[in-house]
């Protein structure tokens, strides 16, 4: 049965739960440390740490103090310029803050926009991600800490 909806968010919406089975073994391959799961997805979407600092706007040492993950706290913010730059899914940015140990917290303004974010981080880039949290008072994903 082909059922197609009237309009985009819908149609987009059909296309992840009819893939959904195919995701979950996808997210299961890889490895199980932020630092795997970081290095793979760069991997995967063709991203060198150069390629990155431009995408994310995050400086040459933070990206590679990600992929060291000496035990160091990393701000959401950062992970999530990192999940914009690169253009993950939901699914991707999610297991990536998950292996992290990174959560957003809904109660507040800033988890509020972060989830925003985060469910949009496929199809917006910083840029235009940064620009729509300063315009609503919120400070950008991008900057270093």
């Amino acid at each position: 049965m082909q059922t197609e909806y009237g309009n985009e968010h819908s149609n987009h919406l059909l296309a992840q739960i009819r893939n959904a089975k195919d995701e979950s073994y996808r997210m299961c391959s890889y490895p199980g440390s932020f630092v795997g799961t970081l290095v793979k997805l760069m991997e995967e979407k063709g991203f060198s740490n150069y390629s990155l600092t431009e995408a994310s706007l995050l400086s040459l040492s933070t990206i590679k103090r990600l992929k060291r993950d000496e035990g160091q706290v990393i701000p959401l913010a950062t992970v999530l310029a990192v999940c914009v730059g690169m253009r993950l899914s939901y699914t991707e940015a999610k297991m990536l803050l998950d292996k992290k140990g990174l959560g957003i917290n809904s109660n507040t303004p800033d988890g509020c926009a972060y989830n925003a974010i985060l469910a949009s981080c496929g199809t917006v880039d910083i840029y235009e991600a940064n620009k729509i949290l300063e315009e609503n008072g919120f400070k950008p994903l991008s900057c270093d800490n």
